[in-house]
């Protein structure tokens, strides 16, 4: 026969000839086998303590990770035991990246570096596990392109063909001379007199 002194954290039980048991819950527990005896054999029995330990777990995630400010994306990874376990996101600067859910979805919202830490948080039978993602955040390049130089006559106008690369916002500008050209806000220029005038395009 055999018997468990603990048994919410192993059973014990006589299988046939065998003896089967079962870790039902962490911690440790004394399992007693023990013979009663008979006219030709006297009793014995023997403890086996039975330490019911938890399985480990592991979150694979690249360890660095590049995006531009303004991106939309998520933080990809794998745990080992593929299970469903809660899952935490955490970022130390969310003026870099912010979570916008729990499943790692995030928004790259100015430049710099983050550190992300994912806390998988252990349940029942599985230890808890962390992992860290240094997400580094840089504006997009951006590129004029714009007619280098052209001449015009005195009361002509033109709109000034410039284009943003990507394009990604408005650009202004600028006429360092409004006395000869004039530029609006939509490069809309009027020549007011003859000279030469130097127009910058910006994209700030």
């Amino acid at each position: 026969k055999c018997f468990s002194n603990d048994t919410a954290v192993a059973t014990a039980e006589l299988e046939y000839h065998s003896f089967k048991i079962m870790g039902v819950g962490l911690g440790l527990a004394k399992v007693t086998f023990y013979f009663e005896g008979n006219d030709e054999y006297e009793p014995c029995s023997m403890d086996l303590l039975v330490n019911v330990i938890a399985y480990e777990t592991k979150i694979n995630v690249d360890e660095t990770l590049d995006v531009y400010m303004g991106y939309n994306g998520r933080i990809e990874y794998d745990i080992e035991p593929y299970n469903i376990f809660h899952l935490v996101f955490t970022s130390n600067d969310t003026n870099v990246i912010r979570f916008v859910d729990d499943y790692g979805n995030f928004e790259a919202v100015g430049n710099g570096v983050a550190n992300i830490t994912i806390d998988l948080i252990g349940e029942g039978k599985y230890l808890s596990s962390t992992a860290n993602v240094i997400v580094t955040v840089s504006s997009v390049e951006t590129s004029i392109t714009v007619d280098p130089s052209f001449d015009l006559y005195v009361g002509q106008n033109k709109y000034i063909n410039a284009k943003l690369n990507p394009n990604a916002g408005s650009l202004t500008y600028k006429s360092n001379d409004t006395n000869v050209v004039s530029i609006n806000e939509n490069g809309f220029m009027k020549v007011m007199n003859e000279g030469v005038a130097e127009i910058t395009v910006s994209y700030m």
